[in-house]
């Protein structure tokens, strides 16, 4: 039996099409249908916690197929002791991501939602925005969305520089690796893509926001927790930098009246990934990994 433990972006219709696509003959239950939690086999869920209090309910349980691309909110100690494989959903909003983060850097610059409400009030206020062109772009974390943002950024005329711990090849095509330091003190704009973890939280505090330029901005549609929030808070309140582009928060959703009330931060409510396009994908890939898993065709996409 396959329980679909939330909501994944697509319909359960889509959903069913799919198992019969890729020929999974097992039960579809959704998590508030009667079904018998011994029989359960896969568990398909997106960011739900999913820890031991929740696993231990379900003896039989083989596989928990993400269907996101993190997958922190998994016990992974619990699936190793207990031999319980998790896949995820790697790759599926790739563009989207690229995508928003771009679109948020030139919202920052253009002051695009001041200037629209302004319009939607009757003002006619035109304002001096600033250039993509010729501006330093900082990715932090070189994986396939970083690697993206870069072309992306790379193809409006921009010098693009990356941290990375691993430092992929594949970068060297369109920019260079620096030091921590030098990034954020001559990036026009930082950009982060970096996976939520123990060494990256809290990673770009005061330090950081004091090594950049008065001009610079910073985008975040990674994870909030990154960012240390008071830090960020403190920097645009102060203009210590020119502004932030947030797609998420410390907390989701964020209850931030103090950060809403910002006007040089532009905020999106965690929808970088939410297309159309990379929902109908992420379906795709996690149906895909539990047919791969059951047929012990492949292990691309195994996390755990």
């Amino acid at each position: 039996m396959i329980l679909i433990y939330e909501n994944i972006g697509v319909s359960i219709q889509c959903i069913n099409e799919l198992i019969q696509q890729y020929k999974i003959d097992l039960e579809v239950v959704q998590k508030n249908d009667a079904y018998d939690k011994e029989k359960v086999k896969v568990i398909v869920t997106v960011n739900h916690k999913m820890d031991m209090d929740v696993l231990s309910s379900y003896p039989n349980l083989e596989m928990i197929a993400v269907s996101f691309t993190g997958y922190d909110s998994v016990c992974e100690g619990y699936c190793k002791k207990n031999g319980i494989a998790v896949y995820n959903a790697a790759g599926y909003s790739t563009d989207s991501v690229a995508e928003l983060a771009v679109s948020l850097a030139k919202a920052v610059l253009r002051k695009i939602p001041e200037l629209s409400n302004k319009m939607n009030d009757g003002k006619w206020q035109p304002v001096v925005g600033r250039e993509l062109a010729g501006k330093t772009v900082g990715i932090i974390g070189v994986g396939a969305i970083g690697l993206r943002t870069a072309e992306i950024f790379k193809a409006y005329k921009c010098n693009i520089i990356a941290y990375s711990n691993t430092k992929p090849h594949d970068f060297l095509s369109l920019g260079k690796y620096v030091a921590w330091d030098e990034l954020f003190s001559t990036s026009d704009i930082v950009t982060l893509h970096w996976p939520l973890n123990d060494e990256t939280k809290g990673k770009v505090a005061s330090r950081e926001f004091q090594l950049m330029k008065e001009t610079s901005i910073i985008i975040n549609t990674a994870r909030g927790p990154i960012i240390c929030r008071d830090s960020l808070v403190e920097a645009l309140k102060t203009n210590m930098i020119y502004g932030a582009g947030l797609d998420v928060y410390s907390s989701e959703p964020p209850n931030d009246s103090e950060l809403e009330k910002l006007s040089n931060a532009v905020l999106t409510p965690h929808i970088a990934f939410r297309t159309e396009e990379a929902l109908q994908r992420k379906a795709d890939i996690t149906i895909k990994n539990i047919r791969n898993y059951l047929t012990e065709q492949s292990n691309i996409n195994r996390v755990i």
